[in-house]
């Protein structure tokens, strides 16, 4: 019996949004380069190949060549005019400004145009429940925190409505750190603590090392090292047991520099510069290094200290 090829190409697609989602990326990589050896001639499918491909290698730290496989996908997006299409290559286009690259105007640039573009009609609920968590992400990075929080708090409603919990922990990720900016100390804690059990119950590993990293985050901010430290030690140790790149958490390692500079910790300080060679990580290490430990450096700074969506 043969599949059909729509079939068959939707059994590729879910297979490596699956592995993305699941940690898997090299199992992501290896279905997707296998995806590629069958050519799919839906040109949609064209599309996404360049697409997972861009996520994937962000994924792996692999920078320029998510950079080149994602303006491969705006390419055909582009050529085929198709919103949809530009929605989702200038979303992952954003992650890659945020997380790869750490440049907040584009960063701003791409969140905001993917939801802005197809914000009349938006094809399903969990994309518009993503769309507003990358809103609300532009918000908070332009200070506008009472829209952030209206759009967080909306796509947490969506995601109850289709029990989508998935999103739902980044959106509680994100919601800690709206209500850090209001000054909802505890309210901010208490969320963080919730998401790390709702991370841990769905295997949401990366957005529970963003959790941990902003408990560390805090503690850094409100100068209870010990705290700070433990929580960070856990992000870390989770950090290098997935297959996601340090690129995709530089926040949790800025914050290490940060306390080593604090604790005058030089054999840390020679470790952390030889394990993280990303050339944005070594501007803000000689930033650090220069004006003190609490200078701003890196996207989402308060306080003293960095957190990471």
């Amino acid at each position: 019996m043969t599949i059909p090829k729509s079939k068959e190409n939707l059994f590729y697609k879910n297979a490596i949004n699956s592995c993305i989602n699941s940690d898997y990326l090299n199992y992501a990589k290896e279905i997707l380069n296998h995806f590629i050896s069958v050519q799919p001639n839906d040109v949609y499918y064209k599309f996404l190949i360049h697409d997972r491909n861009a996520v994937i290698n962000l994924g792996l730290g692999n920078v320029n060549i998510a950079l080149n496989e994602i303006f491969e996908a705006e390419k055909i997006a582009n050529m085929q005019d198709n919103n949809i299409w530009k929605s989702i290559y200038l979303s992952d286009m954003g992650y890659i400004y945020y997380r790869g690259i750490q440049d907040k105007k584009e960063t701003i640039n791409c969140f905001k145009n993917a939801y802005n573009i197809i914000k009349n009609n938006i094809p399903y609920p969990n994309r518009k429940a993503e769309l507003l968590q990358q809103y609300a992400f532009v918000e908070l990075l332009n200070n506008d925190i009472a829209a952030a929080k209206n759009d967080v708090r909306e796509s947490i409603l969506i995601c109850n409505e289709l029990k989508e919990t998935y999103l739902k922990s980044k959106a509680y990720n994100l919601k800690g750190i709206i209500e850090l900016h209001c000054g909802n100390t505890e309210n901010a804690v208490e969320i963080w603590n919730n998401n790390i059990e709702l991370c841990q119950n769905i295997n949401n590993h990366t957005c529970q090392i963003r959790t941990f990293s902003n408990l560390a985050a805090y503690y850094l901010s409100t100068h209870n090292i010990k705290n700070s430290i433990g929580y960070l030690n856990i992000a870390l140790k989770l950090m290098n047991d997935s297959e996601f790149s340090y690129v995709h958490f530089k926040e949790l390692i800025i914050n290490y520099y940060r306390i080593a500079l604090l604790k005058c910790e030089d054999d840390i300080i020679k470790y952390i510069r030889q394990t993280y060679t990303d050339k944005d990580l070594y501007e803000n290490f000689e930033k650090l290094e220069d004006y003190g430990y609490d200078t701003e450096a890196g996207l989402l700074f308060f306080n003293g200290a960095n957190f990471i969506f």
